[in-house]
């Protein structure tokens, strides 16, 4: 039998339908925050000034060690903001790109040209412990404007004779000039490969062919470092290989986890909102919203509080804590946004739809 609604409960059920449409519109709000919206907002330029401060305070800057790393540089060659949305980090959850190999790859392109530099000079038995590599390291980066064997003679002719000045070393004029027509020759096997292209991570890549002995010479690091991991005796991936790439599933599962931190909750604000949606229509505007309550606040809790929270309390620790601190605090979410929206969620609940349903109750009991 059809219960029958009193002309009291029908005004009251009138009344809720303004509190639908306004949850509607807080649900959409929320879910497409999650979805689209920066979930982490990283400044690395913050990042970079603390990370500075810190390496010159300890007489480790680039101006110290013309080898030593250019974490000047790293910080230069990246934006300077990263932001992160839920659908980045489900792209990247579920694809089959690696993450690690860009960083490996990135560290390569960082350090060649110094690891290079040393090497050569290691290899001459000179003592590097108090070189400054940075005019070496100059005269290795002319290779990338070489056009012509005219060009390459004289990149490597330059370079050749800072090895000498800095090494203190001893070369006749003719073992010059065969180092000069070593180089004129991989200038050669390299624009031969690469239909007349060149540049230092072509040339490099195509001599460690010709050391690896690989079948098809490669010209860029990605298909070097490829080539490398799998060269084993035999024809297995390299532990290395193996190592990367279970680091990379290890990842992988904790950004599927983290993604679904985040469309857990937003799939819940969205079964609020079709509620809310079709009980405008419907004869009883009443629906239960605790699932929201309960769950909508873990994407704010954990990209917005978390990282200020800890921010602050490793900035109280002192300056062995600076760098992490420096981190969490430049830090920011949009997740704030979803957050707002439950908070107002909870004040149209406790304010507007408790009372309505308290009395509609009171009506049907009475």
């Amino acid at each position: 039998m059809a219960y029958d609604r009193s002309d009291n409960e029908a005004r009251l059920q009138r009344k809720l339908v303004p509190l639908n449409i306004v949850v509607c519109i807080l649900c959409l709000v929320s879910a497409i925050s999650l979805v689209f919206a920066p979930l982490i907002k990283i400044n690395l330029s913050e990042i970079k000034e603390v990370f500075m401060e810190m390496i010159e305070s300890e007489g480790n800057s680039e101006g110290t060690d013309g080898n030593a790393p250019d974490f000047e540089a790293v910080f230069d060659s990246l934006e300077d903001e990263i932001s992160i949305t839920a659908l980045d980090i489900g792209k990247f959850a579920y694809s089959n790109e690696s993450v690690l190999m860009p960083l490996v790859i990135s560290a390569v392109e960082t350090m060649v040209i110094p690891a290079v530099s040393q090497g050569v000079l290691e290899g001459l038995d000179v003592d590097t412990t108090d070189i400054d590599f940075s005019k070496l390291n100059e005269k290795f980066e002319a290779f990338n404007h070489v056009d012509s064997e005219e060009d390459m003679r004289v990149a490597a002719g330059e370079w050749i004779d800072e090895i000498i000045r800095i090494g203190d070393l001893e070369i006749n004029s003719e073992g010059r000039a065969q180092i000069i027509e070593n180089f004129v020759d991989i200038y050669y096997d390299t624009i031969e490969v690469t239909d007349g292209k060149f540049d230092i991570e072509k040339m490099l890549c195509v001599f460690a062919s010709e050391g690896l002995e690989l079948e098809k010479p490669v010209t860029s690091y990605a298909e070097f470092l490829e080539e490398y991991f799998n060269n084993t005796e035999d024809g297995e991936v390299s532990e290395a290989y193996e190592m990367l790439m279970q680091a990379d599933e290890l990842i992988k599962s904790f950004a599927k986890g983290v993604f679904w931190l985040v469309m857990f909750p937003a799939i819940t604000w969205l079964i609020l909102f079709l509620f809310s949606l079709l009980h405008i229509f419907a004869k009883n505007k009443r629906f239960v919203m605790w699932y929201v309550k309960l769950f909508g606040g873990i994407p704010w809790l954990l990209f917005g509080f978390a990282p200020m929270v800890l921010g602050g309390a490793l900035a109280s620790v002192g300056e062995e804590m600076a760098i992490a601190a420096s981190v969490f605090g430049a830090i920011t979410s949009l997740t704030w946004i979803s957050g707002v929206c439950l908070g107002l969620l909870w004040l149209v609940s406790i304010f507007w739809a408790f009372p309505i349903k308290h009395k509609i109750r009171a009506d049907r009991k009475g």
